[in-house]
């Protein structure tokens, strides 16, 4: 039997990681060893569910079944993460490969030899481009590759006499955010500008040009910029990225041929490396021609391309949402596997629980570790497809070739923590590994997984042949009948799988007096406006009710970690379109809608009491609603009467009072409702009876009497503080607008 190499590395949508698990794949190749990769694709800032459920995959791995480990955690953010990788691989007592680790010295195959490749990337900028005010922006402080590009940046200044600064070296991370803020800095003056910055990564180095870019500040015209690895942004980016080729390609190899001497004690030269030089590009002043690594970049990005048209028009999405079951998913999935680049083989071990309906565990769903028995849907290129009851121990010899050696690719199949179960897949060369569109297979994979688990789960537990029997006539919702139901068995389902019980009441208070005043037919048109509002907003597993009359209910249950809005936006988004909607029928009578919402986890209340709760909330909210509507339908008359009368001694008493309201309250509601405090409505109501008057040819001091002023000299004053003219002024000016429009 063949020696097995599991590897552990994360995040293979990146070119660094695709070529590092090919130059394993070469070399294990040629000295016959089978690859197995667990992997999962890495978010840049992913939730902790899903984590979870990605992660998931390390628990298939057995360390029996292999005879060494190479791992790399490279961009895993998540410490109980690294330490389960390390745990896996340290603890089974077989040989292990961390490349994340710092080479020893003496060491026969270096994975990092760094300090030399920087130096050479550094020392360009010096011989060539003659720059000497060099700056270098390294990795995180401490971190081994950090440290020796560090060294190899002190070592290229050293031997050509420039003399070393501290305010020269800058350590950062190996992600763009550090860069795009020292862009900042440099165009800031905060860090005076230099020649030339020598990045410790090529993503650094893209995040550093756009940000100058974003400045005004030209590369490399006023200043050059260097990367170091081969991603595909050296391509895209404007301008195009200096950086040293092949690192990670002939990394991978040298992985196998240390575990080869691990393992047999002797030493193996390698025919399969490629030269590691510098690719000067434009981003340093550099025109050269392509060299292999963009060659490859080229290539892989062409073809790239080529799948996402075939991604585009595959309709891959709704073929797999819209089946009924699992097996039939990957019925249709068999015909859709084309959309993976190179692929061989293909397997899907679905765990025999993945639905939910026969797990036994403590958890509400599985989240953790894989069932012992998988149904597996295998697809064979050339050739068809399989279907077979697997154990999970048996899945390493299953997958694997007998007649050659080969490298194999896991993948986890989970919706946010809830586990479905993996994939394994097989290429048929070495130059394909899983990419950027693999991970949207999956995607969409995972999510049509969740629709069918959710609707075979609605279907078989409400038994909805059965409900369409109870439906509203008007509206098409479920009725009463159906609305208690539904209900209840959304209510035990949210309990069983611990997520939010969703219950919205909505309520049409002023239905029957709109069918008296308006007719029926108007009644029932507004329903069906409302009902329409409710299905549009209705969303995921949810469903809607008419209760009676104009009382209705949504009723549903959400995920832990499903992105919905706060309960007050979503209740303002329903009243906001149902106003819309209805605004024709607001001029002929007020619609009294009201909305209420609960939404969270069941700890002890029962459905009655939610219903209860909610209906009251309601119901208090309609009573709150339709004394403002009452009050302000009086202020409207208060202010009608204070015009018709300025000249009375209102007070502010006098007013609330005849509202039955607090003198406070009732101040706020007219400058809400009309925008300025009653005090300043009241000098405003006599100062337009007084422009009246004066209009008319009343003398100053009877227009100041029939006005409510005591005093002649008070109201030609306050008379010009709100007008910006005396009374005589503004008489003169009036009888003047007059004169000229008459000639």
């Amino acid at each position: 039997m063949r020696k097995r190499i599991c590897v552990i590395l994360i995040g293979l949508q990146s070119e660094t990681a695709r070529r590092t698990v090919e130059g394993i794949s070469a070399q294990a190749l040629v000295l016959g060893y089978d690859v197995f990769v667990y992997s999962y694709f890495d978010l840049r800032q992913p939730d902790e569910n899903t984590i979870r459920g990605a992660a998931n995959i390390l628990s298939l791995i057995d360390p029996k079944d292999y005879d060494a480990f190479i791992i790399h955690k490279g961009i895993i953010k998540d410490d109980d993460i690294c330490s389960k990788i390390v745990g896996i691989a340290g603890d089974s007592g077989k040989p292990v490969i961390d490349i994340d680790a710092p080479d020893e010295d003496g060491e026969e195959y270096p994975l990092w030899k760094d300090r030399e490749k920087f130096r050479i990337l550094t020392e360009h900028l010096i011989t060539e481009h003659n720059y000497r005010k060099i700056y270098c922006i390294t990795g995180f402080k401490g971190f081994h590759q950090s440290e020796n590009r560090l060294l190899g940046y002190r070592d290229a200044l050293t031997a050509h006499g420039i003399e070393l600064h501290d305010d020269w070296e800058f350590y950062g991370d190996f992600w763009n955010e550090y860069t795009t803020a020292f862009a900042d800095r440099l165009a800031s003056g905060e860090i005076p500008m230099p020649e030339a910055i020598v990045c410790a990564a090529t993503i650094p180095a893209v995040g550093l040009i756009d940000g100058l870019k974003k400045h005004g500040i030209s590369v490399p015209q006023d200043v050059a910029v260097v990367g170091y690895d081969c991603f595909t942004e050296v391509l895209y980016e404007q301008p195009s990225v200096t950086f040293i080729s092949f690192p990670n390609y002939n990394q991978g190899i040298q992985c196998v041929c240390r575990i080869h001497k691990m393992l047999t004690g002797k030493s193996v030269r390698s025919d399969l490396y490629f030269e590691e030089k510098l690719c000067a590009s434009d981003s340093c002043g550099c025109h050269t021609p392509d060299n292999p690594s963009l060659l490859w970049l080229k290539k892989d990005r062409a073809e790239q391309f080529q799948y996402q048209s075939l991604f585009r028009y595959s309709g891959m999405q709704e073929s797999l949402s819209s089946t009924d079951n699992a097996a039939d998913c990957f019925k249709k999935l068999h015909n859709l596997n084309y959309l993976i680049r190179g692929i061989k083989s293909m397997h899907y071990f679905l765990c025999d629980d993945w639905d939910g309906i026969s797990y036994t565990g403590n958890e509400p769903y599985r989240s953790s570790g894989y069932s012992e028995r998988l149904m597996t849907y295998s697809s064979y290129y050339p050739g068809g497809t399989l279907f077979e009851v697997r154990r999970k121990m048996d899945v390493p010899d299953f997958v694997s070739s007998q007649e050659r050696s080969g490298t194999y690719f896991f993948f986890p199949m989970h919706y946010s923590d809830r586990t479905f179960g993996f994939a394994a897949l097989e290429f048929t060369d070495i130059h394909h590994t899983p990419d950027s569109f693999f991970w949207s297979f999956m995607e969409i994979l995972n999510n049509a997984l969740e629709t069918i688990r959710i609707r075979y789960y609605i279907t078989r537990f409400s038994e909805r042949q059965r409900l369409a029997a109870i439906r509203d006539n008007l509206t098409g919702f479920y009725n009463r009948r159906g609305f208690e139901e539904i209900s209840a068995e959304m209510y035990e389902y949210a309990v069983s799988h611990h997520e939010r019980f969703y219950l919205s009441a909505i309520r049409l208070y002023n239905l029957e007096q709109i069918n008296q005043e308006l007719g029926y037919e108007t009644g029932d048109q507004i329903l069906l406006i409302i009902s329409d509002v409710i299905g549009k907003l209705t969303k995921g597993n949810e469903t809607p009710s008419r209760y009676k009359g104009g009382k209705f209910y949504v009723v549903g249950t959400h995920s832990a970690d499903a992105p919905y809005p706060s309960v007050a936006v979503q209740k303002q988004e329903f009243l906001n379109e149902c106003r819309k909607k209805l605004a024709d029928y607001e001029e002929a009578l007020q619609i009294e809608l009201e909305i209420e919402v609960f939404r969270d986890f069941i700890t002890e209340q029962e459905l009655s009491v939610i219903i209860s709760e909610l209906e009251t909330k309601l119901n208090k909210k309609h009573v709150n609603s339709r004394k403002k509507r009452i009050h302000m339908m009086n202020i409207y008359d208060i202010r009608k009467e204070i015009y018709r009368n300025p000249q009375k001694k209102w007070t502010v008493e006098e007013l609330a009072r005849m509202m039955s309201l607090s003198d406070a309250y009732f101040q706020r509601m007219y400058k809400k409702a009309f925008q300025v405090s009653i005090s300043a409505d009241l000098i405003h109501a006599r100062i337009e009876m007084a422009k009246l008057l004066l209009s008319e040819g009343t003398p100053i001091a009877e227009t100041a009497e029939h006005c409510g002023y005591s005093s002649d000299v008070y109201f030609m004053h306050q008379f010009k503080k709100e007008t910006g003219k005396t009374p005589t002024e503004w008489t003169n000016h009036h009888r003047n607008n007059i004169s000229k429009k008459k000639s």
